[in-house]
């Protein structure tokens, strides 16, 4: 049978009851034993069991109701009155930007939110994918299950520390899954530390066998590992000589997390899908959707498109200059539009006039997920990486990122266009995270106890 990825009891998190937030009430989420009993009583359905649940949810976004609550919650310097915008004083780069006269290189962009990334507490939430993923579920943000995470020097919200015995026990468990899992670190990214595997039977010891593939720094390297190898991994990500430290966040709490892959399973889950698995990395520039870059999924890292949006509308896509016929492929077409890759193989390439028809039903849910996030974080800009293509999973936001170093330069020329023409107002950054850390159950007497001051 296919393995759905539906939560399973997982013994890492912590009990509602257990958990404190910064007033020293229960600020905690959901135990995640009654996860699926609880999305029922909600009226959300788990992961696997409702296909058209993100389009109802997009709509629901829209709530006038919904959104005259929000409002009204918010202090007097928050509330944006009309043709104004508001961004939280840990994003707002109106200063630096007047400076260089809004003209700035993509990586320029990066150095300067490089420097806010690294000193403010909310990018410790935003970057760290274990607080992330209970923020994202909290908002009602549909999102791929987590088997198994945990941190590793101290408990934060609903995550524990490691326990080497638990995470053995989710590996077990995931030796069996179809679509195979991923490893990753909370709060590293590039691909560094992550780990795709698979289970492939037992050892000659009769330690269960996993087939694995890792990125080196320069390449994907495939391994054979033994589950005591794939622990030993898990353990040198969430250790203080974790790669991670070369980001030098100061809010940073080394964790790791196993997900299953988002992927078609052998036994023909997808054999009646109309379109490839594509990862979308759409960067959102003050709530709103602007450019995306669009890599299929299992990822070529060669082959990407890219798409302009504005204000909700597609505008244009073309492909890398790297996007070529590989050997034994029949021919590359090229068009106005962009490129549509076609192939006498069994691997079909998506191209821009495929993906555009199959991304553009998505684009009113996708944008009120953007403007939902960013008046949650009081962002100017973000990275949101959403799965799309799934007949069973449909849409699953797989992160938010910040600064994201996607080299878009697209993306970046409507930043300064809105910093330059509309010049954003500050309010508080201290009332995000203080939002923030309550809806999931921080305290913030630890979280300050980082791994970066440790």
């Amino acid at each position: 049978a296919v393995a759905t990825v539906a939560s399973r009891p997982h013994p890492g998190r912590v009990p509602v009851a257990a958990r404190s937030g910064p007033s020293g009430a229960s600020q905690g989420l959901r135990d995640s034993r009654n996860m699926d009993a609880s999305r029922a009583r909600a009226g959300r359905p788990g992961p696997d069991r409702d296909a058209a649940w993100p389009a109802r949810r997009g709509a629901a976004l829209q709530s006038s109701a919904a959104q005259s609550h929000e409002k009204q919650s918010q202090p007097d310097e928050m509330r944006s009155q009309p043709d104004e915008m508001r961004v939280s004083n840990d994003f707002n780069l109106l200063s630096e930007l007047r400076r260089e006269r809004f003209s700035i290189s993509a990586a320029r962009r990066i150095e300067l939110q490089m420097a806010r990334c690294r000193s403010r507490p909310v990018f410790g939430v935003i970057e760290n994918k274990l607080l992330a993923h209970s923020l994202l579920h909290a908002l009602g943000v549909p999102i791929l299950p987590i088997e198994y995470g945990a941190l590793g020097s101290r408990q934060l919200g609903e995550w524990r520390r490691l326990q080497p015995r638990l995470l053995r026990a989710a590996l077990g468990r995931a030796h069996g899954w179809e679509r195979g899992a991923v490893l990753k670190p909370a709060t590293d990214g590039g691909n560094v530390g992550l780990l795709l595997i698979s289970g492939r039977g037992r050892l000659p010891n009769g330690s269960l066998r996993f087939d694995t593939e890792g990125h080196n720094g320069d390449r994907w390297v495939h391994e054979e590992m033994s589950i005591e190898g794939v622990l030993a991994r898990a353990q040198r990500i969430t250790s203080p000589q974790a790669p991670s430290a070369r980001w030098r966040q100061e809010f940073e709490h080394r964790g790791v997390l196993l997900q299953q892959r988002y992927l078609c399973a052998p036994s023909a889950e997808c054999a009646n899908a109309s379109h490839p698995l594509v990862e979308v990395k759409a960067h959102v520039v003050f709530g709103r959707l602007s450019c995306f870059v669009v890599e299929q999924v299992p990822v070529a890292y060669h082959r990407s498109l890219y798409v302009t949006v504005l204000d909700g509308r597609l505008l244009d896509c073309s492909a890398s200059h790297s996007f070529a016929a590989a050997p034994g492929d029949a021919s590359l077409i090229w068009s106005k539009a962009g490129a549509t890759y076609r192939t006498t193989t069994a691997m079909h390439h998506i191209g821009c006039e495929q993906f555009m028809a199959m991304v553009r039903p998505q684009l009113p849910m996708l944008a009120a997920l953007a403007e939902q996030i960013a008046a949650t974080l009081g962002a100017d800009w973000f990275r949101l990486d959403v799965f799309l293509g799934h007949p069973q999973l449909s849409v699953r936001v797989n992160e938010l990122t910040y600064p994201s170093h996607v080299n878009d330069t697209c993306a970046l020329q409507q930043w300064l266009h809105q910093y330059r023409e509309l010049q954003p107002h500050s309010f508080p950054g201290e009332y995000v995270y203080a939002k923030l850390s309550k809806l999931i159950g921080l305290d913030n007497t630890t979280f300050y106890q980082s791994d970066f001051k440790a």
